[in-house]
Order: C-alpha cells, then sequence, then structure tokens
C-alpha cells in the first residue's frame, strides 16, 4: 500500500485534533484568558510550523519508500546502490528537528511555569498585606501567575508529547527505509 506512513499520520493527526476541538470547546477561552505571559501563544505557533515540518518530511519519506518498493519488484538487480543508503541515512538526520521540537515544546512549557510563579510571586510584598485592599490584589495577582504557571505547563507537554508521537511513527518508517535499503 502506497503513502501508509502519510495515512498514519493523517488518521493520528485528525484524531487529536478531534480531541483538541472538544477539549478547546471548554478549555481555550480559560487557557488564553490565564495566560498573560503569551507563552501558550508561541507553544502553539512552534508546533504548527512542527506539525507542517513533520507532514513535509513524511511526504519526503513516502516517496522514498515507494520508489524503493516499485525498485524492488521492477528489478533483480541489487537495490542498495551507495545513493540510496546516503539518501536514507540522510531522512533519518533530517527527522531529528522534529523530536527536538518536542523537547523545546515542553521546555517553553516548563518555562512558563517558571514565569507563572514569578509574576505570583511578584506582587506579594509585606507592605501591601497589611490592608485588606492590598491582600486582595496579592492574591488576584498570585491566582493569575498560578494560571500562567499551569496552562503553560498544560499546553507545552500536550503538543510536546502529540509532536513526539508524530517523530516515532516518522521514525519507524524512516527507519525501516534505511533498513531496507542496507539490507536487501
Amino acid at each position: 500500500m502506497k503513502n501508509l506512513l502519510f495515512y498514519r499520520l493523517t488518521v493520528f493527526n485528525t484524531m487529536m485534533a478531534a480531541l483538541t476541538g472538544w477539549i478547546g470547546m471548554t478549555w481555550v477561552e480559560k487557557i488564553i484568558a490565564g495566560d498573560s505571559s503569551y507563552i501558550t501563544w508561541v507553544i502553539t505557533g512552534l508546533f504548527v510550523l512542527i506539525l507542517m515540518s513533520t507532514f513535509r518530511q513524511a511526504y519526503k519519506t513516502s516517496k522514498d519508500y515507494n520508489y524503493l518498493k516499485e525498485l524492488s519488484v521492477e528489478t533483480t538487480a541489487p537495490i542498495p546502490t551507495l545513493i540510496d543508503q546516503v539518501r536514507a541515512k540522510k531522512r533519518l538526520l533530517r527527522i531529528g528537528h522534529i523530536q527536538q521540537g518536542a523537547i523545546v515544546l515542553g521546555t517553553l512549557g516548563l518555562i512558563g511555569t517558571v514565569v507563572g510563579f514569578i509574576l505570583s510571586l511578584e506582587a506579594v510584598d509585606g507592605a501591601s498585606l497589611a490592608t485588606s485592599e492590598g491582600t486582595q490584589l496579592a492574591v488576584a495577582s498570585m491566582i493569575d501567575g498560578m494560571g500562567v504557571a499551569l496552562y503553560t505547563t498544560l499546553v507545552g507537554a500536550y503538543f510536546g508529547l502529540w509532536t513526539d508521537v508524530n517523530y516515532q511513527i516518522l521514525k519507524t518508517t524512516v527507519s525501516a527505509l534505511v533498513v531496507d535499503e542496507t539490507h536487501d
């Protein structure tokens, strides 16, 4: 079957998009309102770029894999030419940025956690806690900071895991391509 990798990624990402849409009906407004640092926007934008790159690499990998399969059917000559081997190994190197993207998304979520805690503690000072109005402002600021901390962690972890699964799906096919080309 041609383009199996592309179909696998499409099915998985469609399911994740549906889950995100379902979750989003109740959470997106809360996350947008709760993140005054806009780190969730950065995480989301980066995720979209990584997702586009994942599908681009999947398309190229599917093309290489289909070429290899067609070549093995059409000829009895040894398939793995030096050029094909180098091409397959380069493909494995070219998807590394997707794995790094998953790590960066999670890291940005953790940076958002630190920023949120800083925002929480920044508004607290001894003098403002002496009055009830000062205490209310300090508590409100702490709640806002905690929202940043928790929402950025949630968004970073969610998109990081999503990206990692995409990477694993892609890596499985690329690894098979390298093995097929070097062991036929």
